[in-house]
């Protein structure tokens, strides 16, 4: 079997729990921890697939981002959702568990975590690492490739996309065209405009039909004339007139692969590490899920998949008594006006 890799692209997965789950997991202090539990329950179902190599990318400080050099409004629509405190303490959280973990954390002032991804996976494409990046960040498809996959799970079903899957549903091949897409049509999430009047649709129809790439198309628009959809006409005028904010998106849009945490790094830093118990326990009480029977049972499994010189039982055993003792609680979770559900978690 080919040697493995998965790099994860941590906020993505965060701010789903964070916004998912109810507030019922707190640490000692009262923070509240639902983003940092659901991350950590994905990490080690993550971890139980038993990757050879494994790395969890963060976002680097957001004022220093290199795009806002380029873009002043740059994610600016969401530039207060990394603000909040208990945002910033259950991140926090996610690094230290993951680093309890046998993980490795990589991140870099300025730089995004999409930016820190496409630095790691140069490193495993070098080594002809089979791939899966974490994430349903359609910027990160460019990526995808003979190597490479987007990894998901959705209503806990596992969605793997390679380049055919992707190009069926893109119409194009992301390795070469995601950039060129997103500079044409845009990214709300990102704050970035798109050329006003060309649609997704339109963006499709050029890429399926012209292997040129779109710093030279802007150059020669006369080309698009050629596109089999109506309108094509009008192309070479939209996109003459709008060259400018095209350059612009372009740099925007292309990942880096110079992230400063990733350089001078060999292959056999990304390998995958088995976690100590003690700091596990010590991470977990710190922040409140040492009682927790979900997360402790997942990090059983993981220290058994993962083999070692025989270890301490006196720590094993701790991690069982804590299991134990737990007791499922019921609570009452209001979805909707006049419907109830009930849900069972162990507190």
């Amino acid at each position: 079997m080919k040697k493995q890799a998965y790099l994860i692209d941590a906020p993505i997965f965060f701010f789903r729990y964070y916004c998912a789950l109810p507030k019922v997991w707190k640490a000692p202090r009262g923070e509240h921890m639902q983003g940092a539990y659901g991350y950590t329950l994905f990490l080690l179902d993550l971890l139980s697939k038993r990757p050879e190599y494994i790395a969890a990318a963060f976002d680097g400080r957001s004022k220093d981002n290199w795009r806002k050099t380029i873009h002043s409004e740059y994610k600016e629509n969401r530039a207060s959702r990394g603000g909040h405190s208990d945002i910033r303490f259950q991140m926090e959280a996610c690094k230290d568990i993951t680093e309890a973990l046998g993980v490795g954390v990589y991140t870099s002032a300025g730089y995004e975590a999409d930016d820190v991804i496409g630095s790691l996976h140069k490193l495993l494409e070098e080594g002809k690492v089979q791939t899966h990046i974490a994430s349903s960040d359609k910027d990160l498809m460019q990526l995808v490739g003979r190597r490479c996959s987007m990894y998901d799970v959705r209503k806990k079903v596992e969605v793997i996309r390679g380049p055919a899957e992707l190009r069926e549903q893109l119409g194009f091949d992301p390795r070469l065209r995601m950039a060129d897409y997103l500079a044409l049509v845009g990214d709300k999430v990102d704050n970035i405009n798109g050329v006003p009047s060309l649609g997704k649709a339109t963006a499709q129809a050029i890429f399926a039909h012209t292997s040129v790439p779109l710093s030279k198309l802007i150059e020669d628009p006369s080309r698009l004339k050629q596109v089999p959809i109506r309108g094509a006409g009008s192309l070479p005028l939209i996109i003459s007139s709008h060259k400018d904010l095209i350059e612009r998106n372009l740099r925007l849009t292309n990942l880096s692969y110079n992230a400063p945490c990733c350089k001078g790094l060999s292959l056999p830093q990304l390998l995958r590490v088995r976690p100590q118990e003690e700091t596990i326990l010590n991470v977990l009480t710190k922040y409140g899920f040492d009682n927790n029977k979900q997360i402790l049972s997942k990090v059983e499994k993981v220290l058994d998949l993962i083999p070692q010189a025989p270890r301490p039982v006196t720590r094993k055993r701790k991690i069982a008594k804590s299991t134990r003792r737990l007791k499922k609680k019921q609570i009452t979770i209001v979805a909707l006006p006049e419907k109830k559900i009930e849900v069972s978690l162990y507190l």
